[in-house]
C-alpha cells in the first residue's frame, strides 16, 4: 500500500493505562503519532478541537459512562473518518454491534502486533478508497451541474459567472478567474469568484502573454498547467504578483476551447499547496470543455437576439 494512505494521527480511546500504553508504544514504533483519551468525552474533545486521521476505540469505557459504540457514534455525527473497535469480546452480539456503527471492523485486544497493524493499514486503505469514490462523485455532479447551463441558460454573463464558480466548488478553492482572448493576445478579466472589487488593479483585469509563461504554455499546448507551489517554481513579476495579490500557492490553468481555437483561459488557485490527481485535473478539464461549448452557444444566442432586435 502507498504510504501517502496511512493515517499519521491516531486517537487510541483506552480507558486501562497499562493496555493503552502498551498499544501506543506498538503504533509509534510504525511511525503513528498516537494521542490517548482515557475517556469519552476527552475522546470527543479531542477530535473536534484537533486533527485525527483514525479513531482506535475500546467498545467497554469503564461503568456509568458512554461505551465506546455510543461515543463513536457522536464522532461520526461532526466527522468523516475510520473507527477501528478494540475489544475482548468476540460474541456474536458486540460485532453485530460494531457492524451497525462502522465497516472498519474490530480487534480482539491481545491478539497481537501484527493484528493490530494489518487492522490499520487495511481500514486506512479502505478509507481512502471511498474518499477516492466521494470525490469522483462529487466531480460527476458538478460537471452535470454545469452541462444542464446549456438547457437552462443562455445569457452569457450568467454563463461565463457559473463557470468560475463551478470550478471552485469542484476543487473546493479559494478563487478562480476567467480570460477571454482576443485577436492581439490580450486576456482580459470577465468573471471571478469570488466577486472582485470595482478598484481591481489593472494587472489583474488584463494579460498579456509575454508577461504569463504559465498561461502562454497552457494556450500553446492545448493543455492544463498545474502549479503544486508557486513557492517553488520560477514565477515572472507578473506572475508572482498575481499570486500574492490572490493569496496563491496551488494554480491550475485551463484552456477554453472553441473550434479547435483557445478563446481564453479558465484559471483557479488556493493558498495552501494542493496535490491534484491526474483524474481530478481531467475532471477540470471536462468542466472547461463544457464552459467553452456554453458560452460559445451564449454568444451565438446573444448575437442572434441582436440582430433580431435590429430588423425589427
Amino acid at each position: 500500500m502507498n504510504d501517502h494512505v496511512l493515517p499519521s494521527r491516531i486517537l487510541l480511546v483506552e480507558d486501562e493505562a497499562l493496555i493503552a500504553l502498551d498499544e501506543a508504544r506498538t503504533l509509534e514504533r510504525y511511525g503513528f503519532q498516537v494521542t490517548i483519551a482515557s475517556h469519552p468525552q476527552q475522546a470527543i474533545d479531542i477530535v473536534n478541537e484537533h486533527p485525527v486521521d483514525m479513531v482506535l476505540m475500546d467498545i467497554d469505557l469503564g461503568r456509568g459512562e458512554m461505551d465506546g459504540t455510543h461515543t463513536a457514534e457522536i464522532i461520526l455525527e461532526k466527522h468523516s473518518l475510520p473507527i477501528i473497535f478494540l475489544t475482548s469480546h468476540s460474541e456474536q452480539e458486540f460485532v453485530k454491534k460494531v457492524k451497525g456503527i462502522t465497516r472498519y471492523g474490530y480487534v480482539i485486544k491481545n491478539s497481537g502486533e501484527f493484528v493490530l497493524i494489518e487492522a490499520v493499514t487495511m481500514a486506512a486503505e479502505l478509507f481512502h478508497r471511498e474518499q477516492i469514490i466521494h470525490k469522483r462523485n462529487d466531480e460527476l455532479k458538478t460537471l452535470l451541474e454545469v452541462s444542464n447551463i446549456n438547457l437552462k441558460h443562455q445569457n452569457l454573463q450568467d454563463t461565463i459567472q457559473k463557470t468560475t464558480d463551478s470550478i471552485v466548488a469542484l476543487l473546493s478553492f479559494d478563487s478562480s478567474a476567467l480570460y477571454m482572448l482576443d485577436e492581439s493576445n490580450i486576456l482580459t478579466l470577465v468573471a471571478a469568484t469570488p466577486p472582485l472589487p470595482d478598484n481591481l488593479p489593472e494587472f489583474l483585469r488584463k494579460a498579456y502573454l509575454h508577461n504569463h509563461p504559465h498561461i502562454a504554455e497552457c494556450i500553446r499546448s492545448n493543455s492544463p498547467v498545474y502549479i503544486y507551489d508557486t513557492y517553488t517554481v520560477e514565477l515572472t513579476a507578473e506572475e508572482q504578483a498575481v499570486s500574492i495579490d490572490r493569496n496563491l500557492r496551488t494554480i491550475l490553468y485551463l484552456p477554453l476551447l472553441a473550434e479547435r481555437n483557445v478563446t481564453g483561459v479558465l484559471i483557479t488557485g488556493t493558498a495552501a499547496p494542493v496535490e491534484l490527481s491526474g483524474h481530478t485535473i481531467d475532471s477540470c478539464r471536462s468542466l472547461a470543455n463544457i464552459a467553452s461549448i456554453t458560452i460559445s452557444n451564449a454568444k451565438l444566442y446573444a448575437a442572434a437576439t441582436q440582430d433580431s432586435q435590429v430588423k425589427n
